[in-house]
């Protein structure tokens, strides 16, 4: 009976919590949809750098990065979900704050966001391998929400 009343109790103090809770998981291609709702023009998704090492090595890659928006329009709590290489990910991680979602509107966003972009990082060599069918066969990252990063690979001559 007493591990019966103290589940009641836990079960009660649960049920009382903050109603602000942990941020709403976005939907299928969000960060797009949350572009795309307002003015698709505003929020400019650029393009991250490919990691010059990476090119020259002839690395390709992937990174998932997971973030939070905030009501003010704001990113927080940017986590590396899945990586081929720290290169990848950082690369990624840097140009997320860049995408402009402060020029959103006031109130388009109503209550944190947790989005997932996937980064695909691919050094075109002629024959097709960064289309997305292609790219989406061989990825060991997760994600639908995709940006594609296409490179050359970066060769020094000497004369």
């Amino acid at each position: 009976m007493r591990y019966l009343t103290v589940g009641c109790v836990i079960l009660a103090l649960t049920a009382c919590q903050s109603t602000l809770g942990p941020p709403q998981k976005a939907t299928k291609n969000s960060a797009k949809q949350v572009a795309s709702e307002e003015k698709s023009d505003v929020v400019n998704r650029i393009t991250p750098l490919y990691p010059v090492a990476a090119a020259k090595a002839g690395e390709m890659g992937c990174a998932t990065i997971d973030y939070v928006i905030t009501p003010s329009l704001e990113i927080e709590k940017m986590t590396i979900i899945d990586a081929t290489a720290k290169h990848f990910a950082q690369e990624a991680m840097n140009v997320i704050p860049k995408w402009g979602w402060s020029n959103l509107d006031e109130g388009v966003i109503t209550e944190p966001l947790l989005m997932r972009t996937r980064f695909e990082y691919c050094l075109k060599n002629g024959e097709g391998n960064c289309t997305e069918e292609a790219v989406n066969r061989r990825t060991s990252c997760r994600g639908d929400d995709t940006m594609f990063v296409v490179g050359s690979r970066v060769k020094r001559y000497s004369f």
